[in-house]
């Protein structure tokens, strides 16, 4: 348990966060199964200097990165909209609970 009674997680592939705030890092290793670790870093990175956010953002800016992306073709695209939803169910739990 992580300070301030925060939860911390580790996923499989090692990205640890807190619940309700996430790196860029992570978000972008959501996607780089599909497009690359490199590609994924640049797209996420680009929204995100696009819409003011920074290196660490709240649960509902990394959705908006999500739907941003979500909207390009392409294989970014497709692999955002996954991203997306497996963020909802893992950030929020199957009931949106979190």
């Amino acid at each position: 348990m992580a300070k301030e009674g925060r939860d911390t997680r580790s996923s499989k592939d090692g990205v640890q966060t807190v619940s309700g705030t996430h790196s860029r890092v992570e978000l972008a290793t959501m996607l780089s199964n599909s497009v690359g670790q490199e590609r994924a870093l640049e797209a996420v990175a680009e929204r995100c200097q696009a819409l003011g956010f920074g290196e660490i953002l709240t649960t509902a800016e990394a959705l908006r990165v999500f739907e941003e992306l979500a909207q390009q073709q392409g294989v970014i695209g497709i692999a955002a909209r996954f991203a997306k939803g497996r963020a909802v169910l893992t950030w929020h739990g199957p009931n949106g609970t979190g």
